[in-house]
């Protein structure tokens, strides 16, 4: 090797592995992208009640990026949407051992128990967030949230105290706060409180709370007046036009409930509540073949969401129709075969038929139930 052959030797080596860096650090980007366009993507597959693509594309997501969804907030609030428990808990497990000194993990833990319904393991697993992170929000409204469905409202409200101090404006607190003077049925507090989210932070969740809360209290013109101003800034908000469609619940007036689920149906018609939230006032206002109508067009619009398929077999079961509920059950078994509820409903309406022979072959074709 020459003089200079040796002296620009390591800055060859150097200029290499810079290279090589930068190459690994182009490749670490594009696949975070195409990782967090795959999420994006199954999410508003979700969004859209297509649960058999979410779940199609978040499994080759996972497939291709295990590491990149251990450390994803995006992924564990799909997969949680998705009922993934025993994928997520693994994923967590795995992103603690890698990563003992991270929040995520801990804050994954605690919203997995959460979404259980874990309510004691939630409130614990939140404990040990907060003391290891203060700084941590969620370990402050999981806490609370836990503590209020275990019936503990005092050590809720001192636990979310605690988090308002972290954080006076953070807007899952004050939510968590307002619902829990709901829980307390403190109705004159829930008021104050939505009131604060509706005024001080201005997200339509709170404008929704707090015309719930108004008709709650027989308020029904104010919560109506109060949806509608906001209508000018939120309108493309479906829990607003939900809000509305449940103030004429609460007021019994069921034709202006009916035509309120209407307008939600029609501006959001892949929202599968849009056709089963009218059949409450369908029921009330005696128009069963509306009711056929409307949940047939939410099976024909949103073929991938299970629970409308449910409800047009449930209609057929409660008229007493056995015949037309076997169909309808049948075809949610061969659309859904992992659902339970099918093969037991299609079992009932077979037994009231006394075909009792066919009714014990389909109950012993019901999948399992997780452990």
């Amino acid at each position: 090797m020459s003089f200079f052959a040796a002296l620009y030797a390591p800055i060859h080596r150097w200029r290499t592995m810079r290279e090589l860096s930068s190459l690994e650090k182009d490749q670490t980007y594009d696949s975070s992208w195409d990782f967090r366009n795959m999420i994006a993507k199954a999410t508003e597959a979700l969004d859209r009640d297509l649960r058999g693509r979410a779940k199609e594309i978040w499994t080759e997501a996972y497939a291709r990026f295990p590491d990149l969804a251990m450390m994803s907030e995006a992924a564990l609030d799909l997969m949680l949407r998705l009922g993934l428990h025993a994928d997520a808990e693994a994923l967590l497990n795995r992103a603690v051992k890698r990563y003992p000194n991270s929040v995520r993990s801990l804050e994954g833990l605690a919203r997995l128990a959460f979404d259980r319904r874990d309510w004691a393991v939630a409130e614990q697993s939140a404990a040990v967030l907060r003391k290891k992170f203060p700084q941590s929000l969620k370990g402050y409204w999981i806490g609370a949230a836990s503590l209020s469905e275990l019936g503990r409202f005092e050590a809720a409200e001192a636990t979310l105290a605690r988090g308002l101090r972290v954080a006076p404006n953070d807007l899952i607190l004050r939510v968590e706060s307002a619902k829990l003077a709901e829980r307390r049925e403190a109705w004159d507090e829930a008021l104050k409180r939505w009131t604060y989210v509706h005024e001080t932070i201005r997200h339509p969740v709170g404008t929704i709370g707090l015309a719930t809360t108004l008709s709650r209290l027989g308020h029904y013109d104010d919560a109506d007046a109060l949806i509608a101003s906001v209508l000018h800034r939120s309108g493309n908000d479906l829990g607003i036009w939900i809000a509305s469609a449940q103030v004429a619940e609460h007021k019994q007036d069921w034709e202006a409930a009916a035509n309120r689920w209407g307008i939600v149906r029609n501006r959001f018609p892949l929202a599968s509540i849009g056709y089963t939230g009218s059949l409450k006032s369908m029921q009330m206002l005696a128009r069963p073949e509306e009711a056929e109508a409307i949940i047939k067009e939410g099976t024909d619009r949103v073929p991938d969401n299970v629970g409308l398929f449910i409800e047009h077999a449930r209609m057929a079961q409660r008229g007493g129709d056995w015949a037309t509920a076997v169909q309808r059950w049948a075809r949610v078994r061969e659309r859904f075969p992992t659902c339970q509820e099918a093969y037991a409903g299609e079992a009932d309406a077979l037994e009231a038929l006394h075909r009792v022979a066919e009714a014990a072959a389909v109950r012993a074709m019901s999948p399992a139930r997780p452990p």
